[in-house]
């Protein structure tokens, strides 16, 4: 169904509507599939201020407004916009985090990497980290998370766009967090001596090819920045780039963690091995695909 005919399809049901009518004729609307069903419920949950189990549960009655700001929603997503522009949230970690146009999404992936360096620190360093660099810091997501993990520490947040940094700012000061801040830089600039030798340095740097990019899903490709998303010809141009820089800002025995697209691990790898980091891993998610890599400087 085409955003005109969703519009066309909602506008006929005037008045009250239940919860369960509504999500039915949503789901319809965004096509077959468990994946319509998910979108279309967080968009009328999250629209309701309710939780799944409560929507379900409750299957209160939609006024004429919220019946109407609904089909706007659904005509949106059917145009191709994120649910996560619609809704201007996404959850990472245990963070609710504000996201829109300008800011990539932040993905399960990272998720689970940042989950998994956070678990292996004591035995990848004798000590916890008291300065930290994020680079491509996008909507703080990673800073947030090490944050929490290490409370203690100085965490530099670095992007080159003023419009990710504004939604990283909206979101440590939503959470609370007193030991991050924040610079609006290119990564060479950023990464210039005598800026902070750091203990760990992380980056969810832009990595996919320039073939790769042409091949992306529209709602990604279309709507997520660029900048964001594009890491050259090869997609490796971010990682070159980091390991030329790494000694002027890292202490020896300083953790390098990255994320890297899939396939990518051994080729980061071996930028990084060229840089004097060594004991190097790569972290694979739950599908086996590389997602990222880490490493000690020495």
């Amino acid at each position: 169904m085409s955003a005109t005919s969703c519009r066309k399809d909602m506008r006929e049901a005037i008045g009250e509507i239940r919860a369960s009518e509504a999500l039915s004729r949503g789901q319809r609307s965004l096509g077959k599939g468990p994946e319509s069903f998910r979108e279309a419920e967080l968009l009328l949950s999250d629209l309701m201020g309710v939780d799944r189990v409560s929507l379900h549960r409750d299957d209160a009655r939609l006024d004429e407004a919220t019946w109407a700001e609904y089909a706007s929603r659904l005509a949106r997503r059917l145009a191709g916009e994120p649910v996560q522009y619609i809704t201007g949230s996404v959850d990472f970690l245990s963070f609710r985090l504000s996201v829109g146009p300008g800011v990539l999404v932040p993905r399960p992936e990272t998720e689970l990497w940042l989950a998994e360096l956070i678990d292996r620190w004591p035995s990848v360093s004798g000590r916890r980290p008291e300065r930290v660099v994020d680079l491509c810091a996008g909507s703080g997501c990673i800073a947030l998370g090490l944050s929490r993990a290490f409370p203690r520490a100085q965490i530099l947040a670095m992007d080159r766009s003023e419009a990710a940094l504004a939604y990283a700012r909206r979101n440590v000061c939503q959470a609370g967090a007193r030991n991050v801040s924040f610079l609006c830089s290119d990564l060479v600039s950023a990464l210039r001596p005598g800026r902070m030798l750091a203990d760990l340095l992380v980056c969810n740097p832009p990595y996919i090819s320039r073939s790769d990019y042409g091949e992306l899903s529209p709602t990604v490709r279309d709507w997520e920045p660029e900048e964001a998303l594009l890491g050259g010809e090869d997609g490796l141009q971010y990682y070159r780039e980091i390991a030329r820089n790494l000694r002027p800002v890292l202490r020896v025995g300083a953790v390098v963690a990255l994320e890297v697209g899939s396939g990518q691990g051994r080729a980061v790898s071996e930028i990084l091995e060229k840089a004097g980091v060594t004991g190097m891993s790569v972290f694979r998610d739950l599908g086996g695909h590389d997602r990222a890599v880490f490493g000690v400087l020495t």
